[in-house]
């Protein structure tokens, strides 16, 4: 499986990851585990996208494709996310796909394959732990599930689990309260009008996943009822989105980052020989916000620390309950928070010694909210960094509850803290802006490379476009390849393509720029030419490159840090519809340039392609040698059997001049019965007289087995021409136009 290629160091480990669409909110996550687990061991791993460009919630026209790249490139191992690709696939088809790939040390990812190691998450213990906690906390007992895709083992292992929870918690499982849907916001939505079509009485929703979630807040709110106080939502995933909508997103956490991770770590067991588990279940649990009643664990935590600090209370003990309470929250043992840069210890300890002196003689130039000002900037960037802070501010609050002060001291330190509770407040507001703003200042300029791209109908122009801003926005190493001949994608035509050519492509790490000004030729099972490889490894994402059903070729992007994944599809989709219209726009030219009896040249493209055959001359030296052809007995014929004859005629002479010259030279049509031909004959390897000597042997050829009615002859000139001489092509034309001219004055004729 997969030819050895040369391309890349044998040392060097390349794992490939298949999914069905990178943007897609749970296989992102997943993705990035891989990738940073992937990036601290040096890996390399290249991702193929399966979905279609379009959007359209189908793998038909895309999965034989992604499917054959897989099998021809050189992989040390592979990760399949089955479950996702199982949304697409029947169970037959989804087996016919992945069961080619098995000779090659294999990880499944959300679906359980038969004797490859499989990581799935927990699908039964968090749905059930949400209906305990819907009937037990809230009391909900009409609770409605919203299904999955029926025949997927995720969704229907969580169905199970509901139905468990129902019998847990000594409610009849009711019918009309399961939905059928999809893994998708729009059955969310369709569940929320059938029960209201239905007039079916309910009082929360517990759907498949976030997603279908989504869709059912979003069909509530358009009906206006409220969120949790009317209906309760919980989903299943624990998306990104989960937690910044409102209301906040009630949900079971799958533990997607850690999966991917995990299913890293599981394919180089393979490779080096050990023996993973077949299935390796990764706990899921609920995760409670507000929509299903729960208010967030800011407010339910935000009382002082339970524990009491013991008599005599200290600085030193106040200071260290800080740190080991602040490294918790920021991921750090003792010993990291003692010598981060900066020494956030050293700030924690700056900040309880301001406001020990602060709540005894506070000062207008505010020295305890600096102090918090500058532990801010000392964490940023950290994950946990405004939580660590609030855990300080917990902590000042306790502390100032030993103090035996009057009332005075004890209304300072209130009002420091609630000063610093402002502070902190408006730091998330400010970070959260600026994040925004920079998301979309990026997001512009996706869009403004987009907009060029959708706006550009020429080849050339789009391959300057996507060297002048690829880079901008961050993309280091970027593939754009076309197959030789486009494919349109049916089960009878698409084949494995043997080579392609670089269209253009970059690689900013070793210096490397291709404008495909004179396209690259390379094995297509390479995906990333030779040239611009290096022996860094990174993360790349191939994409297949089509037009509704035509395919083209591919692009291949590598992937930095944190980029958004949307970008790919975007820039994916924009290129193959600006592609498809430069094909067009191209088509159209050439018919401008083509004369409709013959498929010759007419005069208009015979000049233009003329141009550029000179010019080519000029550069590579050489002679060139131009025809003028004349059809002789043109009237005759159409007088004596009629212009269809004519026509017949004229199209038997184009015919003939086409087997008498090559490919390469320039053949045209510039009159009714007027031909020209100009060729580059370089040293003149083969003379004028041959050349004559072809042309009449195919007169005699044509005239011997046409079975026309008349016989076609023609008068011929010719000229040599000397690109770098002072005469014009016209001028050669005319001397040729002339020399023909001679002959039939002279009654010359072949």
């Amino acid at each position: 499986m997969g030819a050895k290629q040369t391309s890349i160091s044998a040392k060097q480990t390349r794992i490939g990851v298949v999914v069905s669409s990178l943007h897609e909110a749970c296989q992102s996550l997943m993705w990035n585990g891989i990738f940073r687990a992937a990036k601290a061991k040096d890996i390399e791993i290249f991702t193929f996208v399966a979905t279609s460009q379009d959007r359209v919630d189908s793998l038909d026209l895309h999965i034989q494709i992604v499917k054959d790249f897989v099998q021809r490139t050189r992989l040390d191992g592979l990760i399949l996310f089955t479950g996702t690709i199982a949304e697409f696939l029947d169970a037959r088809r989804l087996e016919q796909f992945y069961s080619d790939f098995l000779s090659l040390p294999t990880v499944s990812v959300s679906y359980d394959i038969p004797h490859v190691p499989s990581i799935i998450p927990d699908n039964t213990t968090g749905v059930i732990d949400m209906v305990d906690h819907f009937v037990g906390m809230h009391g909900y007992k009409r609770i409605v599930f919203v299904k999955g895709p029926s025949g997927h083992s995720e969704a229907e292992e969580r169905f199970a689990a509901y139905k468990q929870g129902l019998i847990k918690n000594g409610i009849a499982y009711d019918p009309r309260l399961v939905c059928e849907g999809t893994f998708t916001a729009k059955s969310g939505v369709s569940a929320v009008r059938y029960l209201f079509a239905s007039a079916i009485h309910f009082d929360a929703v517990i759907c498949v996943n976030d997603e279908a979630a989504l869709g059912v807040i979003s069909e509530l709110k358009k009906r206006h009822r409220h969120i949790p106080i009317d209906v309760a939502v919980a989903g299943f995933d624990d998306i990104t989105d989960a937690a910044f909508i409102l209301p906040a997103l009630t949900t079971v956490r799958q533990p997607l980052f850690q999966m991917g991770a995990t299913a890293l770590d599981t394919v180089m067991d393979q490779i080096e020989g050990r023996y993973p588990p077949s299935v390796r279940v990764m706990p899921a649990h609920p995760v409670y916000r507000r929509s299903c009643g729960c208010f967030p664990s800011a407010i339910r935590n935000s009382s002082p620390p339970s524990e009491p600090y013991p008599e005599p209370v200290t600085s030193e003990l106040v200071l260290e309950r800080m740190v080991k309470k602040v490294g918790n929250v920021l991921g750090l043992n003792l010993k990291d928070v003692a010598q981060a840069d900066g020494s956030i210890a050293q700030s924690i300890g700056q900040i309880l010694a301001v406001f020990e002196s602060s709540v005894h003689q506070p000062e207008s130039s505010h020295p305890f909210l600096n102090s918090l000002d500058k532990y801010l900037f000392r964490v940023e960037g950290l994950s946990g960094n405004v939580d660590s802070l609030q855990m300080v501010l917990l902590e000042l609050s306790s502390y100032l509850g030993t103090f035996n002060e009057d009332f005075q001291v004890l209304s300072n330190g209130g009002n420091l803290l609630q000063q610093a509770q402002v502070l902190l407040r408006e730091y998330k507001l400010r970070e959260a802006q600026t994040r925004n703003m920079e998301e979309a200042a990026f997001g512009l300029r996706i869009r403004e490379t987009s907009q060029k791209i959708i706006t550009t109908f020429d080849l050339n122009r789009l391959k300057y476009t996507i060297l002048e801003d690829f880079p901008e926005i961050n993309i280091n190493v970027f593939v754009f390849a076309l197959y030789d001949t486009p494919f349109r994608i049916t089960k009878e035509k698409w084949r494995f393509p043997d080579t392609s050519k670089l269209v253009v492509g970059f690689n900013r790490h070793i210096n490397v720029q291709d404008d495909g000004s004179e396209p690259l030729l390379f094995d297509t099972q390479e995906l990333i030419p030779q040239k611009l490889r290096s022996d860094k490894s990174g993360a790349y994402i191939f994409m297949p490159l089509f037009f509704k059903n035509e395919q083209f070729g591919y692009v291949v992007f590598d992937y930095v840090d944190d980029q958004p994944f949307f970008m790919y599809e975007e820039l994916r989709l924009h290129i193959g519809s600006s592609l498809k219209s430069s094909m067009m726009m191209h088509d159209l030219k050439i018919q401008s340039m083509v004369d409709e009896l013959t498929g010759l040249y007419n005069r208009r493209g015979f000049v233009e392609l003329s141009r550029k055959m000179i010019d080519s001359a000029r550069r590579a030296g050489g002679k060139l040698l131009v025809f003028f052809a004349d059809l002789d007995g043109l009237k005759r014929i159409n007088d004596v059997y009629g212009h269809d004859e004519g026509d017949a005629a004229i199209s038997g002479a184009a015919s003939v001049l086409t087997d008498t010259f090559r490919s390469k030279d320039i053949i045209a049509r510039i009159g009714g019965d007027e031909f020209t031909v100009i060729l580059h004959v370089g040293d003149m390897l083969e003379p004028e007289s041959k050349i004559m000597l072809r042309l009449r042997e195919k007169l005699d050829d044509f005239n011997a087995f046409s079975g026309r009615p008349f016989t076609l002859s023609m008068s011929v000139g010719s000229s040599y021409f000397e690109p770098t001489g002072t005469r014009s092509l016209d001028d050669i034309l005319k001397e040729a136009d002339n020399r023909m001219l001679a002959k039939k004055r002279k009654r010359y004729s072949l």
